[in-house]
């Protein structure tokens, strides 16, 4: 598949795929093509670029569930500052809240629960005024 000049860009850059080359692999291979012909989308890349870390924090949280402070909209991960270090670098940004400091990483709780495919649980809490 060629791109001609007047056409758009596609969305997904890795979704495009030369169709000619596709053409010369499948008249070699037939029609189950290999694995590493498949087609592959941003999705697909990030989803697996991102396993590694979306299981740790995962088995975090099934573990060790005194380290999370779950809010309304943000979860808090309570760590050493210098695991924090790592684990900061590994979470995609777009979970990340500004005001990260130390050992406490903030992230935004709905999109935290998407990524680990969790429901987090809220603790009751009451503050009382005297």
């Amino acid at each position: 598949m060629v791109r001609r000049e007047s056409e758009p860009y596609p969305s997904d850059i890795l979704a495009f795929r030369p169709q000619s080359l596709v053409n010369l692999i499948r008249q070699v291979c037939g029609d189950a093509l290999p694995e590493w012909c498949a087609q592959v989308s941003i999705k697909d890349y990030s989803d697996r670029k991102y396993d590694k870390i979306r299981a740790d924090l995962r088995k975090l949280y099934q573990t060790y569930s005194s380290v999370w402070e779950v809010r309304r909209d943000e979860v808090v991960l309570r760590v050493m500052p210098a695991e924090s270090f790592g684990l900061r670098k590994e979470i995609p940004d777009y979970l990340k809240k500004e005001g990260s400091k130390g050992g406490n990483i903030i992230m935004h709780c709905r999109a935290l629960e998407d990524f680990l495919d969790v429901r987090f649980r809220r603790g009751w809490r009451i503050r009382l005024r005297w």
